[in-house]
């Protein structure tokens, strides 16, 4: 994936998301240098660090998926917008 500047904003966490009985769960849209690509509900993994969880379409919506295979290195954008929603908690 070329370097491109994925940012992430919190929407919602733990009973106010869309897997509101998982505590750890974060909704949040990502953008793209500004310009929003979709949104996801990402869930703690068995070592309580957030990350994308089954399917594609379990954790990210259908504008987000089109846009990571959009002629993107999935596991890399993957690993972008996972990194951006980690960050996103951390402020």
């Amino acid at each position: 994936m070329e370097n491109k500047n994925i940012t992430a904003k919190i929407t919602a966490t733990g009973a106010a998301s869309m897997v509101p009985d998982n505590a750890g769960a974060v909704d949040a849209d990502i953008f793209e240098s500004g310009e929003y690509v979709g949104a996801c509900t990402l869930l703690p993994d068995g070592e309580g660090e957030l990350s994308a969880w089954g399917h594609i379409d379990h954790w990210a919506d259908s504008t987000l998926a089109n846009w990571l295979a959009d002629g993107l290195e999935c596991l890399d954008a993957v690993s972008a917008v996972v990194s951006a929603v980690k960050g996103a908690t951390n402020v």
